[in-house]
């Protein structure tokens, strides 16, 4: 029963947070919601920073398992269109810590290390997958231009969803496909200008397949996410 009060806690939270923003959910408004009394919740977390902290293990190690390409495969623009999907599905899942990042990393330290880590990987991964595509002949960039291309791969796929928030925040719930489809094509489409002809056409099929067929199911978290109670803020 305590493992599943503990669940419960983190499967609540990572909604809450979703919907009203970090910021403003509090340990209260958690154990109301479950019913619970405040004890019961700190005997399973010490403050909110520790739900915050737990939901972010689940979402990194998620995430280590997508961005781990491993050395010897080869680069394939199929590959990481199917990566970037899951990515952005992990991160609409997760979406507080995008969107609340700034908040987050400025009284976190431990997700301040960790979240610089993940940034850094993924411009690493992004490097690595230009290099495979021009080592493979369907890339033609110089060293200089392959570091900032690598870099704005990784700052549109981690800004895109908090982006798009800004853009339609009262109906970005029912665009979410559209707006993962649409993250996915704006990272991709960085790659353009810098690749062969017939791999940018196999970039523009990959798109027209993708169009009608990108869904909003399979996703890669522990935490999925159910309706929550029409609380207002």
């Amino acid at each position: 029963m305590s493992k599943q009060t503990r669940e419960k806690i983190l499967t609540l939270s990572l909604q809450l947070f979703n919907e009203f923003g970090e910021p403003n959910v509090t340990t209260s408004m958690i154990a109301e919601d479950l019913k619970i009394s405040p004890g019961n919740l700190y005997y399973h977390f010490r403050n909110k920073d520790d739900i915050v902290n737990c939901l972010f293990e689940v979402f990194a190690k998620s995430l280590t398992q997508i961005i781990a390409i491993p050395e010897e495969r080869k680069a394939d623009l199929d590959d990481a269109w199917q990566s970037l999907a899951a990515f952005f599905k992990l991160s609409w899942e997760y979406r507080f810590i995008y969107r609340d990042m700034n908040d987050l990393l400025y009284r976190n330290r431990m997700l301040e290390v960790q979240i610089k880590d993940i940034l850094q990987r993924k411009i690493e991964i992004a490097a690595r997958l230009c290099k495979g595509l021009r080592k493979a002949g369907q890339m033609e960039i110089s060293d200089n231009d392959l570091q900032i291309v690598a870099t704005n791969l990784a700052l549109i796929a981690t800004y895109w969803s908090s982006f798009h928030y800004a853009l339609e925040p009262r109906s970005i719930q029912q665009k979410q496909k559209e707006s993962m489809r649409q993250g996915i094509y704006q990272v991709l489409s960085l790659l353009q200008p810098y690749l062969a002809p017939a791999a940018a056409q196999h970039l523009a099929l990959l798109v027209h397949q993708w169009q009608d067929q990108f869904t909003e199911t399979g996703s890669t978290g522990t935490h999925s996410e159910s309706a929550v109670s029409n609380r207002e803020l």
